[in-house]
């Protein structure tokens, strides 16, 4: 029998006592391994502001089509398109050779009227005209009176006169050009009247834009200006071709220049507020568009619940969805957490 060496006999016992101490060690370990901790806040219920965006057009809120009365040749038109004017310039002239000529003759016919009536008056106190033909004879006169009236009258509107100052948005004819009676030849806008802007909505937004809800204008031709108005009107039936319906808008006085034609994006800030939650950005846990995670404590531990991110900026988020104001939101933490393992609550 070979003899065992005297130095591995003491390593051998020693064994054992290794082995257990080592699982003593984990086992401790395992006793000591900390819970994790998160930290938790309470949602705050706010109400939202809606906004509506949209495209209108700038226009003078006065903005007129001129014509003449009657028709006729124009003989002078000498403004031109973007031309300002003032209050009682002469903008446009017909020919008035037929309009005079037929006022000389309503004169002619009254002249003949009154002497007429006067010498019928004399027959009848003479006992020798009827009462029927006294009664004719002034009713002619009164005829004739009327119609020099009109021709008076048709005489004055062979010119066009600006009705107060402004500016010449479009000349629609041209010299000697034969015009209809009541056809425009100037599109007139007052300079001294407000501007409004005309958009379309879609139906699912008219009902919540109220009268004198406040609106933001930006224009690409003024680039980083915002100019201020309101909800003026609103239109009560949609539009039969596009299904829209129409929304003025009434400009707060600038002193920036405006231009009728302009196109601007409109921000109509709604006073139908919506409810919704209020939550600090660390609450979320994922989020796509506007769509996103928020992890809430439960009595087995937490959940994940989906909301709406309607509006977001560097602190916090406005959300509806999966969400009330007593849910318990996990803010910091969650990343050390696993399902089903408790965990402990900063307060």
């Amino acid at each position: 029998m070979k003899r065992i060496n005297k130095r591995i006999i003491p390593a051998i016992l020693m064994l054992p006592l290794f082995c257990f101490c080592s699982t003593q060690k984990t086992e401790n370990q395992s006793k000591t391994k900390k819970t994790p901790t998160v930290k938790v806040i309470q949602p705050e219920k706010v109400n939202l502001a809606q906004t509506i965006h949209a495209t209108g057009k700038l226009e003078a809120t006065k903005q007129i089509k001129l014509g003449f009365k009657t028709p006729g040749i124009i003989s002078d038109l000498d403004v031109k398109e973007g031309q300002k004017v003032k209050k009682g310039a002469i903008l446009a002239k017909l020919d008035i050779t037929e309009i005079s000529s037929k006022r000389t003759q309503a004169v002619e016919q009254l002249s003949k009227a009154e002497r007429n009536l006067k010498r019928v008056e004399n027959l009848y106190k003479d006992s020798v005209a009827t009462l029927e033909q006294l009664q004719d004879s002034r009713t002619a006169h009164e005829l004739a009176l009327m119609q020099l009236k009109v021709a008076d009258f048709n005489l004055s509107r062979s010119q066009i006169i600006a009705p107060e100052s402004g500016v010449i948005l479009a000349v629609l004819a041209e010299e000697q050009e034969m015009i209809a009676a009541g056809h425009p030849v100037v599109y007139f806008g007052a300079t001294n009247s407000h501007y409004q802007v005309n958009c379309q909505v879609i139906d699912k937004h008219i009902h919540k834009i109220k009268i004198g809800d406040s609106v933001h204008l930006s224009f690409d031709a003024i680039p980083g200006k915002v100019l201020k108005g309101h909800v003026e009107s609103r239109g009560a039936m949609a539009d039969p071709y596009s299904g829209t319906f129409s929304i003025q808008i009434a400009v707060s006085k600038t002193n920036t220049q405006l231009f009728s034609g302009m196109f601007t994006s409109v921000d109509i800030h709604t006073s139908a507020a919506k409810v919704c939650f209020k939550i600090p950005l660390d609450a979320i846990k994922k989020s796509v568009d506007n769509k996103a995670k928020i992890a809430i404590v439960t009595p087995e531990g937490f959940a994940i619940k989906s909301v709406e991110v309607l509006q977001l900026n560097n602190h916090h988020a406005k959300v509806i969805g999966e969400i009330s104001e007593d849910d318990r939101l996990i803010t910091m933490g969650f990343n050390k957490l696993k399902k089903g393992e408790k965990f402990n609550i900063e307060q």
